[in-house]
């Protein structure tokens, strides 16, 4: 089965302004892409060259040899006819899909027409008459060539047969979904929303600035929460020209001038897919509240990404989300507000791996679900058109006919449209003007708040002349400072001189704790003559005597130890004193006078160490007899031990010094 799809389509190519139609022929080929590679039809692609988007996501451009693309030259859709019928007849298929407008040449095909929505019925305040005129035709027209239409919901198929009870068997439901490349899931949206300078959480509206689409709704729940005092963010993108309302988008943009919602809304413009992907995965909910829809794109996208949505109730939207999104009233701000502040703070921060990995498998189902209802419907038209009555043969003799008429419809249309953007233009400046005059009302009110300030500034100027004469006597004050500083400094080189003498000092106290070492060599030799003690015993009774003046000299022992607990708190009174000069940096003197102290102590100790050791030498001969007295010799010996220790180990300079 071959399948054709006409691309030289104002709906469909992209100039006329309506993305979505390009996203869902772009949709309904990846959902075929899904299938079975058995059950793939073959399809050829007519495009004009200046669309020079990639039909197929690059998950499935290695299956791609069932789609081929054919290019058809010109500049204009005016001017294809007689190049795009011979590509028609070079490339023949079975089944033309979707017919979206009025055909350019004859295609020998059995027709899948799509009709996106009746909203000239439900809303003809958004159309002119002649628009509506012109729609009510061409659905007619679509409703008479082709095998079936396409409708997106069961909400589109109810209007088919309400407005066209005769023709309403030829209705198919086609849900498309939506399809996004697996390669822009991958890591975080984070880099996009830094380079946009989106810095916290946000609400997204993706839609185009069109009236139906009721930004002003979402806009005024915004106020309402600003002045409740909630901070909430929301970005909005979306192609700002509106072809039936020029001025549209310049409201919008006054009203958010006019109520200080610049901060709150932020409004990106037309974004690249690659781009609004990302924002979209950084969502922290997506907002759709258009006043009317055949099957919204924007709600397929953030189911594919598993994203919270809040929606307006109509009942498309209910086909479409059932519980999988809150509602409220479209024409009410107020209900809108109160869903937001009432679930801002239950939201998700954001980007939600988790679900959206979840999303993406519901996505990837429902692509094939899709996928397998186009090929019936292709299937069915292919089998109808092999069994074609005479009326189908009268109608593809009349198409000439028609195709004659189309061109010329489409060269009024191309002059329509020119004007129409002239005139666009012109709103577009006709809109600007309530703008510039709210923005020479707040320069005027800038204007006088300056001049308050140029008043307070004049008073100021009287107290900066007093503030000069202050400082200029300031700088004297701190001149002198400066002078005391320099003085201090050279006092603090000459209480380095005297570190380095505390330095010198400790050196001779290491000399001197070498001679106690020796000392303490000379004391194990004594232990070694204790060998001799059988020998000694038998001058026990000469030593006696000697014994009884060692107790004499025990006494004068403790006398010393009192003498050193004395001479410990000097040093440690004078310890306190060193610290208060060194902090007062002004006595210097004291420190020198304080240095011959130490001296003089330095000196003490040598004397006390030479009477310790004299009384060593006596006391040897007695400690070797020590069988009689050895718990008192013990005692002497220990106090000894710790008088030598102190006298010793305390460095010169400490606070037990």
């Amino acid at each position: 089965m071959r399948v054709g799809i006409p691309l030289i389509q104002a709906d469909l190519s992209g100039t006329g302004g309506w993305i979505a139609g390009f996203y869902y022929v772009r949709n309904c080929l990846n959902a075929l892409a899904t299938l079975p590679e058995r059950s793939m039809p073959r399809v050829t692609v007519f495009r004009p060259p200046t669309l020079r988007e990639p039909l197929l996501l690059p998950e499935h451009a290695g299956r791609s040899a069932w789609v081929s693309e054919v290019v058809v030259p010109g500049e204009s859709l005016e001017r294809l006819g007689p190049a795009l019928q011979e590509l028609y007849d070079r490339h023949p298929c079975d089944v033309a899909f979707p017919i979206s407008s009025l055909p350019l040449a004859v295609m020998a095909a059995g027709a899948i027409g799509w009709i996106p929505d009746f909203q000239h019925r439900h809303h003809p305040e958004f159309f002119s008459e002649e628009e509506r005129r012109e729609r009510d035709q061409f659905q007619s027209y679509l409703l008479a060539h082709c095998k079936r239409i396409a409708c997106s919901s069961r909400s589109v198929l109810d209007d088919l047969r309400c407005f066209y009870p005769d023709l309403k068997a030829k209705g198919v439901v086609l849900r498309f979904t939506a399809s996004l490349p697996r390669q822009s899931l991958v890591g975080t949206p984070a880099p996009a929303l830094r380079a946009r300078g989106i810095d916290r959480r946000y609400a997204y509206l993706p839609n185009q600035f069109w009236v139906h689409k009721n930004h002003k709704t979402v806009f005024e729940a915004w106020r309402l929460l600003r002045d409740r005092g909630l901070e909430c963010r929301l970005v909005c993108s979306g192609e700002s020209h509106e072809h039936r309302f020029p001025g549209h988008f310049a409201e919008l943009q006054a009203f958010l001038e006019d109520n200080r919602l610049r901060d709150h809304v932020r409004i990106l413009g037309f974004l690249d897919r690659a781009e609004q992907i990302q924002i979209y995965r950084g969502a922290s909910v997506v907002l759709q509240p258009s006043l009317f829809e055949g099957w919204s794109t924007t709600i397929e996208e953030a189911k594919a990404l598993g994203k919270p949505l809040i929606v307006s109730d109509i009942p498309v939207h209910r086909e479409q989300c059932g519980a999988q999104a809150r509602y409220f009233r479209a024409d009410d701000p107020g209900e809108l507000a109160d869903l937001l502040q009432a679930g801002w703070s239950r939201l998700p921060e954001g980007y939600d791996p988790g679900a959206e990995a979840n999303a993406q498998g519901r996505a990837r189902r429902q692509a094939r679900r899709f996928g397998r209802e186009l090929l019936s419907a292709f299937e069915d038209v292919a089998g109808n058109r092999r069994r074609g009555t005479a009326a189908d043969a009268e109608k593809r003799l009349m198409l000439p006919l028609v195709i004659d008429l189309t061109r010329r419809l489409h060269a009024v249309e191309a002059d329509r449209r020119a004007r129409l953007e002239v005139i666009g233009h012109q709103g577009d400046e006709l809109g600007r003007i309530p703008r510039l005059e709210a923005e020479v009302g707040l320069l005027r009110r800038q204007l006088d708040e300056r001049l308050e300030v140029i008043e307070r500034q004049g008073a100021e100027l009287g107290r900066i002349a007093t503030l000069e004469a202050e400082i200029i006597f300031v700088r004297s004050q701190l001149d002198e400072r400066l002078e005391v500083i320099d003085r201090q400094a050279s006092e603090l080189g000459r209480i380095h001189g005297l570190e380095q003498d505390v330095a010198f000092l400790r050196k001779q106290l290491d000399e001197r704790q070498e001679v106690i070492g020796h000392q303490a060599a000379e004391l194990d030799r004594i232990r070694g003559l204790e060998a001799d003690s059988a020998f000694l015993r038998k001058q026990l009774d000469e030593r006696q005597e000697v014994i009884e003046r060692q107790a004499s000299e025990l006494g004068r022992i403790r006398g010393l130890e009192a003498d050193i607990a004395f001479l410990r708190k000097q040093l440690d009174e004078r310890q306190e004193v060193i610290e208060r000069q060194a902090a007062g940096l002004g006595r210097v003197a004291e420190l020198e006078a304080q240095r011959a102290g130490y001296l003089e102590s330095l000196r003490q100790r040598d004397r006390q160490l030479a009477e310790l050791s004299a009384l060593l030498e006596e006391a040897r001969p007695g400690t070797l007899l020590g069988l009689a007295w050895p718990a008192e010799v013990r005692r002497s010996r220990l106090v000894l031990d710790r008088a030598r220790a102190f006298l010793t180990e305390a460095p010169v300079g400490d606070a037990d010094a």
